[in-house]
């Protein structure tokens, strides 16, 4: 979900003819923060913005030595049942595997660009498979007094997904995907979740978060349109602000 959000904010470099390496770099700073980029791994880690969505807050228990002291009104971030699939689970942000380290390193090394950027295409491609089972969960529920409840459109697509991909994180491929068998839908692990699962959940056209995303949308409806001249001032913008930010700048985290 985060590569793909740095995506988003890369778009305008690949509509002004930006080559991928200079799209991968992109990448890298969106998401691990630069001196004119704002980290989208802090903002999800924050909950700020679209990210609330994916959270509740719920109050600091006392179950250490110190939080006594803490502050009646700091909450802790914990990750909506949505999103990790466990009824029995609690996943909150800075418990074990849930803090900036365990999200953007691997091997004890910062995500690379070239990795993001790979990873944000497979989320755009996943999403556009669970749209397909989306439209005919929507479309069942058309005389539905009840309409299309959220809860029951995401466990349809989940359903849909695994039996699609074969019980994968992504769509298998040549040989080992054709000879792989199929699962039966009732079979569906509880923790079952496709890559980009997060995505769809924010971003479908009920999702959790309201906006709209140019990379998923289909027919560009809600998304506003930059001209050329646009993307022009916006990359100079960047590039001001960049040079203005220096080394140990700050960036509002509205940029």
């Amino acid at each position: 979900m985060l590569a793909l959000h740095c995506r988003e904010m890369c778009m305008f470099e690949q509509a002004a003819g930006e080559k991928v390496d200079k799209q991968m770099d992109c990448h890298y700073k969106s998401f691990h923060g630069a001196e004119s980029h704002q980290s989208m791994l802090d903002l999800f880690l924050r909950g700020s913005g679209c990210h609330s969505e994916a959270f509740d807050k719920t109050e600091i228990e006392i179950n250490r030595a110190g939080n006594e002291a803490c502050n009646p009104d700091v909450c802790v971030l914990q990750l909506k049942e949505f999103f990790h699939c466990d009824p029995t689970a609690r996943c909150c942000v800075h418990g074990p595997g849930f803090m900036r380290h365990g999200i953007g390193y691997q091997n004890d090394r910062p995500l690379s660009g070239r990795t993001l950027y790979d990873k944000a295409l497979q989320v755009v491609a996943n999403y556009k498979h669970a749209l397909k089972h989306y439209k005919v969960c929507a479309k069942s529920k058309e005389d539905d007094p009840s309409g299309l409840k959220f809860p029951d459109m995401v466990e349809h697509v989940r359903r849909k997904m695994f039996v699609e991909f074969k019980g994968g994180r992504n769509k298998p491929t040549g040989a080992a995907g054709r000879n792989k068998a199929t699962p039966e839908e009732e079979n569906v692990p509880v923790k079952c979740a496709f890559n980009g699962y997060f995505a769809f959940l924010l971003f479908c056209p009920s999702g959790l978060s309201k906006e709209v995303f140019s990379s998923l949308s289909e027919d560009g409806a809600g998304v506003a349109k930059k001209s050329r001249n646009d993307v022009r001032l916006e990359q100079a913008k960047k590039n001001e602000t960049e040079q203005a930010a220096g080394a140990g700048g700050h960036v509002p985290e509205a940029y």
